[in-house]
C-alpha cells in the first residue's frame, strides 16, 4: 500500500500551487518510488497526483473517486485530497471527509487482503 499525494512531487516553497509541480520530475520521482516500494495498490490524493499517475488532467478528470483502476505503475485507488473536504461548507464537512479518506483505505485494505 502506498500513497501518493502532490504534496509528495516535488515541490521547492511551501506556497508552491500543484499546477506548477514540474509533472515530468515528479513521474521520474514517483517511478523511482514506486520500484522501490513495488506496492501491489497506491491510494492516490487528488488529482494533481493521478495526472501524474494516468498521464494527464483530461484523463484524471473523468475518474470517478474511489474506484481502482489499471495504470503503467500498478493498481491505483483514486479518493479527492483531504484538502478538499476541509474547505468544503457545513457543519459536518469534515467529519464526511474523514469518512470518505477512511472508506478509501479501508478499500486499499481489502484489495490486498488485509484485515481491516
Amino acid at each position: 500500500l502506498s500513497l501518493v499525494g502532490s504534496e509528495m512531487c516535488i515541490r521547492d516553497r511551501k506556497d508552491t500551487s500543484p499546477e506548477s509541480i514540474p509533472r515530468k520530475a515528479c513521474k521520474k520521482w514517483l517511478t523511482f518510488q514506486w520500484a522501490a516500494v513495488n506496492p501491489d495498490i497506491i491510494v492516490c490524493l487528488g488529482r494533481v497526483a493521478l495526472s501524474v499517475l494516468v498521464g494527464s488532467e483530461t484523463k484524471a478528470k473523468s475518474i470517478t473517486p474511489n474506484t481502482i483502476i489499471d495504470t503503467k505503475f500498478g493498481k491505483v485507488l483514486f479518493q479527492i485530497h483531504p484538502a478538499a473536504f476541509m474547505r468544503e461548507k457545513g457543519r459536518n464537512a469534515k467529519a464526511y471527509g474523514f469518512a470518505k479518506i477512511a472508506s478509501t483505505l479501508e478499500k486499499a485494505l481489502e484489495h490486498v487482503g488485509l484485515p481491516i
